[in-house]
């Protein structure tokens, strides 16, 4: 993957030559932008995102000082080469005790070599920033299969943890997550009677093996298969499919398959599931996408359309039902209807607790709270529901006189698998362990 350049100075003329005197195509670089002045490259730098700035730093409106400034704070990964004029070198020694990686002259320009060689360190210097990142991001590498370090990475980029792309490349090849021939389907199962399936089983684990045993055996006839389990009954997969012939489409063929999935799980399951799919075309739109199917499971919920395939290329993100829009607050209201949501999950957690409930409390639109909570709280309802489940859960849990399916089933939880699941992946220790670390004085 090249790197991206963005090139700053006031001068056109001096924006021209950089440009013109390096072969950045065999340096693997691309140049992404211009900006005459600091304002306008602060602009460039939120929205491109460049991994290297070439500034100057005699500028109108705002300096190369200020806008190092800014966007070391922003945005501290990016490196800054300086470009100055003998009579601003005061600029230069400023810039580098803000972290500016080097400086050319602008009479050097012209100087081949030099200004190559410079570029040639930078990327050096991006290359082992990714390795240690990369580093850092596997630390038990040596002890953990690849398999389990794909399903990982897999579930971290689709809760946006991992958002440089350039780690994103170089995670993808260290793990060997490829999909040459053609842009894989990412798709998503929900199980449709979740609770009532899980009962028929040990735990999720057992399930979520089933799950994926049933899936794959299906999905690998047709090309290379990732699956993976992002969160209880979000079943995973990323699916190569190549068309086989100039007839059927690859699209035409995922819609096919995903058909059969969905008659093969009612019948090993005995349950109707919901799919979702969409096409990306790199492992760096897996975060968009999910966030994207996620817009759509919340249109679904409560209103009964399940059972289905949902087909995200033809769903634009902008489209919203007319519920989600933007609703005004009746004049009369006395509260802000998402602390009355959190008012009202807080006093009925032990109870089934659904967005018809919840629309009904505020007088708004499931869709329009759905959408408000996540915004404005930064997480979606039925996190928030699970965080307040299990918080009672330790409470109860230090008295120590009530067993713990008891507790399960008093913060709200109808299976006690599906509550040492939550509660372990929340508190970090199953009920006994925390138990054990918070003895009764």
């Amino acid at each position: 993957m090249s790197y991206k350049v963005l090139i700053v100075d006031d001068d056109s003329i001096v924006r021209i030559g950089l440009k013109s005197v390096v072969d950045w195509q065999k340096l693997d670089l691309e140049i992404i932008g211009e900006a005459s002045d600091g304002v306008e490259a602060y602009e460039l730098i939120s929205r491109l995102r460049p991994d290297i700035v070439l500034t100057d730093m005699h500028m109108p409106r705002s300096d190369g000082v200020r806008l190092m400034e800014q966007a070391k704070r922003d945005f501290p990964d990016t490196l800054f080469l300086v470009l100055s004029c003998y009579n601003d070198l005061e600029y230069v020694k400023e810039s580098m005790k803000l972290g500016a990686f080097d400086y050319l002259l602008k009479d050097e320009i012209v100087n081949t070599d030099k200004l190559t060689r410079i570029l040639q360190n930078a990327i050096s210097a991006l290359e082992a920033s990714r390795g240690r990142k990369l580093a850092a991001f596997f630390p038990s590498q040596e002890y953990l299969p690849s398999c389990v370090l794909r399903r990982r990475f897999l579930a971290d980029l689709l809760e946006g943890k991992v958002q440089d792309p350039h780690m994103i490349a170089a995670a993808s090849e260290e793990l060997q997550l490829r999909f040459d021939e053609n842009p894989p389907f990412f798709v998503i199962l929900e199980l449709d009677d979740y609770v009532g399936v899980l009962r028929r089983f040990v735990d999720t684990d057992a399930l979520d093996y089933a799950v994926k045993k049933l899936y794959c055996e299906i999905l690998k006839e047709y090309g290379h298969t990732e699956f993976f389990v992002a969160a209880p009954n979000v079943f995973c997969a990323l699916v190569e499919v190549s068309a086989r012939s100039n007839i059927i489409t690859p699209t035409q063929r995922i819609l096919s398959i995903l058909e059969r999935v969905r008659m093969l799980f009612h019948k090993e399951f005995r349950s109707s599931c919901t799919i979702y799919a969409d096409r990306i075309h790199s492992f760096a739109e897996l975060t968009q996408s999910y966030q994207h199917i996620n817009h759509v499971m919340c249109f679904e919920m409560g209103k009964g359309d399940r059972d289905q395939i949902f087909c995200m290329w033809e769903r634009p993100i902008q489209a919203e039902p007319e519920d989600l829009k933007e609703q005004e607050p009746p004049h009369n209201a006395q509260q802000d209807p998402i602390e009355s949501v959190c008012d009202y999950i807080n006093a009925h957690y032990a109870e089934n607790i659904t967005l018809d409930s919840l629309a009904q409390h505020t007088n708004y639109s499931k869709y329009y709270i759905c959408k408000l909570f996540r915004k404005k709280v930064g997480i979606n309802i039925t996190d928030y529901i699970a965080d307040v489940r299990i918080a009672q859960a330790k409470k109860m849990l230090l008295e120590g006189n009530i067993k713990i399916g008891e507790i399960a089933e008093k913060v709200g939880f109808n299976n006690p698998s599906y509550f040492h699941k939550i509660f372990k992946k929340t508190v970090g220790a199953t009920p006994k362990e925390y138990m054990r670390m918070h003895p009764r004085s």
